[in-house]
């Protein structure tokens, strides 16, 4: 006995199954290609660089509060030129304020 699918056509459910994600993975790279490689035709008409964003009036959500507050972060990896683990990746600093 040979297994046969609702269709009668036998051993195709794994195949058709196979064609649709290749399908899939295939438009999704198109797409996203395609939207990567797309200039901003407002950018480019401005002629202006990111930095010269129209202000919105809208409050900042960040405030560099670090002078007034007298924090002060200096980072020193410890550098020997043998590029270790922690002298390769970035530095950081978190503080959670939980009211």
């Amino acid at each position: 006995m040979s297994h046969t699918d609702e269709l009668g056509v036998r051993g195709t459910d794994g195949h058709r199954a196979n064609w649709w994600l290749r399908l899939s993975v295939a438009v999704f790279l198109c797409t996203s290609s395609t939207m990567a490689c797309r200039t901003d035709s407002n950018v480019a008409s401005r002629g202006g660089a990111p930095s010269d964003a129209i202000e919105t009036g809208s409050p900042a959500w960040f405030i560099d509060a670090t002078e007034e507050t007298g924090l002060d972060f200096t980072h020193v990896n410890g550098m020997t030129g043998e590029f270790y683990y922690p002298e390769i990746i970035a530095p950081g600093v978190a503080l959670f304020d939980y009211d």
